[in-house]
């Protein structure tokens, strides 16, 4: 698909939708509430935006069959996550991206997916990505997003956050979640930026117990 360049100046989470912040070590869902950002109160992302105002930022949306190019980000996200978690960083750290491909090619398939694809000019490697999903019942969800590391702070999260949810809105979406893996509190107040807000905990039993 084309990409769109910018010319001005400069998952897993789950629970019915992607990031990870549970008592015990489960994930933490959180639930969009369009109010806190239609009034324009401070949880509301700002409309500057260094990332769509740079013309060596290139977004791009991919199909299916590219998701291997999101692989390296997401092996680093998941070790992210491991880093994170108080009570289950080895059984995150020992997943595997194939499992997580399959599983978002079945939801490809059963219902609508979107992967953005982030680019810096003169580099091969991606910058960042987005996947988005909608269920057959209309649920949608940010599966999984990731920033690397050294292009983080210049709104690039931020432009595919709004991104997946104009998609998630054009497709129908009646309500939309994200997971948060338990200890990442930056991702939650991330997300609180866009209307999202903790609704429910998923806890796991620990092989410890």
């Amino acid at each position: 698909m084309a990409a769109t360049r910018w010319r001005c100046p400069a998952r897993p989470i789950w629970c019915k939708q992607n990031a990870g912040l549970a008592p015990g070590g489960g994930r933490v869902c959180l639930r969009a509430v369009p109010a806190l950002v239609e009034r324009g109160s401070d949880l509301a992302p700002s409309n500057v935006n260094e990332a769509t105002q740079n013309p060596e930022i290139v977004f791009t949306e991919i199909g299916l069959d590219q998701i291997d190019l999101i692989q390296p980000l997401w092996e680093k996200l998941n070790q992210h996550n491991a880093a994170l978690s108080p009570h289950f960083p080895r059984e995150i750290g020992r997943r595997t991206f194939a499992p997580r491909k399959r599983e978002l090619w079945q939801r490809g398939t059963s219902g609508k997916l979107k992967i953005d694809l982030v680019r810096v000019r003169d580099q091969e490697a991606p910058a960042a990505y987005c996947v988005s999903t909608l269920t057959g019942d209309f649920e949608g969800e940010i599966d999984s997003l990731y920033v690397d590391e050294g292009f983080r702070g210049i709104g690039i999260g931020s432009e595919l956050t709004k991104r997946s949810l104009q998609w998630l809105d054009s497709v129908g979406a009646k309500s939309k979640f994200i997971s948060v893996t338990y200890g990442n509190d930056e991702a939650v107040r991330f997300y609180a930026r866009f209307g999202f807000l903790p609704r429910s905990f998923s806890l796991y039993q620990s092989r410890l117990s």
